[in-house]
């Protein structure tokens, strides 16, 4: 019963081929009114293997997954008979084609071949992404799986740079329109794997997206520290407002800064501000009427107070003091000077003029006007001599002190020197002193 049925069918055709060869060798007999040999050439096809059990025939396919080849299984349909798997040499990819898959090819009869290999080259992937560890080019393109194959990618999260684990997809390059395509995938960031099921046969890759920072805050502004100084100011004296406006956001921008008096806008500035850095607003103001005034500065609350000027009171008039009498030296001799000396201040409110009046013995001596500012103080001097020998009392705006005046000693006048009889005693002692010399020199020869 092996062979029946391939014999059988052997038959039918050559008998069909005889058929419609003498058909079309008659019709061309009778249009032509000749005869014609007729020759029939037959070529066998060894059928397929049968499966053993009575079904259909089996056919091969063969594979070639990271360099390792096997020939596998497959029916006239394209059902994998059995399960087709691989890994790739660095350990990171591995392919699974479940036995049932109906594996067809681009035209839809059984797949022949497959082979799976890294792809040097790949297409760029998006500006937005990049490609994660190798692309691997699968053959022959157009290729179809019912269901889809699985594939496990594991790749190492110490080469992602700034692309996250979440963002990691399995993608396959579409010639038609030169673009990368998603693949439904499931990221297992523990063991840091992606799967994904494919459904066909072209180039894959696993794609990570550059995460798009998000666009920068617009500016924003924060007015703080509020300071009015001082808090109290006369009529027409300034009181200074500042404020710190701060922005808070990540790009430069414009600020209006108002100042509102008593609910009244009183001034508005406009300041430019980069990003993250502050800026000072200084107001200056001054009222001519004595009230207390609220301050708003962007909703900053704060006050002053103005007052009326209180009317300054009189200059008290000058007033005098004299001190530090000094009389020097406190004795002369006749004829010599004696300075005497005080300090005028005025301790009043007005500049003035002071009359200093010196006695001696209640006697007035001298007068001297000086004119002194308020609250300074300026020297007044005296210088005299007398003649009479005495003590004199002093008295300066009644500052009270003395002095005595002596007689100079008489001087003693030295007598003319005598030279004569100096001469004259030295002659002596000479001739006195050779008689002696002599003598003892007499006395010592006799000896």
């Amino acid at each position: 019963m092996k062979y029946v049925k391939p014999a059988l069918c052997l038959i039918i055709c050559l008998l069909m081929a005889f058929v419609f060869t003498t058909v079309v060798n008659a019709e061309d007999g009778d249009s032509d009114n000749a005869s014609a040999d007729v020759s029939l050439t037959v070529t066998v096809v060894q059928p397929a293997e049968s499966s053993g059990d009575g079904g259909e025939p089996t056919y091969t396919i063969d594979t070639d997954i990271f360099g390792s080849g096997s020939t596998n299984p497959i029916s006239y349909t394209g059902e994998v008979l059995r399960t087709i798997g691989g890994t790739s040499s660095d350990g990171n990819l591995d392919i699974t084609i479940p036995k049932g898959t109906i594996a067809r090819e681009e035209d839809g009869t059984r797949l022949k071949s497959l082979s799976i290999d890294a792809y040097e080259n790949p297409p760029a992937p998006p500006a937005d992404a990049h490609i994660i560890g190798l692309a691997y080019d699968f053959e022959p393109r157009g290729a179809t799986f019912d269901p889809p194959m699985t594939i496990t990618w594991e790749y190492n999260p110490d080469t992602l740079g700034n692309v996250t684990e979440e963002s990691l997809v399995l993608a396959y390059y579409y010639e038609p329109t030169g673009e990368w395509v998603e693949l439904e995938s499931v990221v297992d960031p523990v063991n840091h794997t992606i799967t994904a099921r494919v459904p066909h046969f072209t180039v894959f890759a696993v794609i990570g997206k550059v995460p798009t920072p998000p666009p920068p805050t617009p500016a924003t502004f924060v007015v703080s520290d509020l300071v009015v100084t001082p808090g109290e100011v006369y009529v027409g004296e300034s009181v200074t407002i500042k404020a710190l406006v701060t922005n808070t956001g990540e790009e430069s921008g414009n600020c209006n800064v108002t100042l509102k008096i008593n609910g009244v806008v009183e001034a508005t500035k406009e300041v430019t501000i980069n990003a993250g850095l502050s800026k000072e607003v200084t107001f200056s103001v001054s009222k001519t009427r004595a009230d207390t005034y609220s301050v708003d500065v962007n909703s900053l609350a704060g006050s002053f107070k103005v007052m009326e000027k209180p009317t300054p009171p009189p200059p008290t008039p000058t007033e005098f003091a004299v001190s530090d009498l000094v009389v020097t030296p406190p004795e002369i001799y006749v004829g010599e000077s004696v300075s005497i000396r005080v300090l005028v201040v005025n301790t009043g409110g007005q500049s003035g003029s002071c009359n200093v009046t010196l006695k001696l013995n209640s006697v007035v001596e001298a007068t001297k006007e000086v004119t002194v500012e308020a609250g300074s103080s300026q020297e007044v001097a005296f210088s005299l001599s007398k003649d009479i020998v005495d003590t004199y009392n002093v008295d300066v705006n009644g500052l009270t002190g003395s002095f005595t005046v002596k007689e100079k000693p008489e001087e003693v006048v030295p007598s003319e020197t005598n030279w004569t009889l100096i001469s004259g005693i030295a002659g002596g002692l000479i001739v006195v002193g050779l008689i002696v010399f002599f003598v003892i020199r007499r006395k010592s020869k006799i000896r």
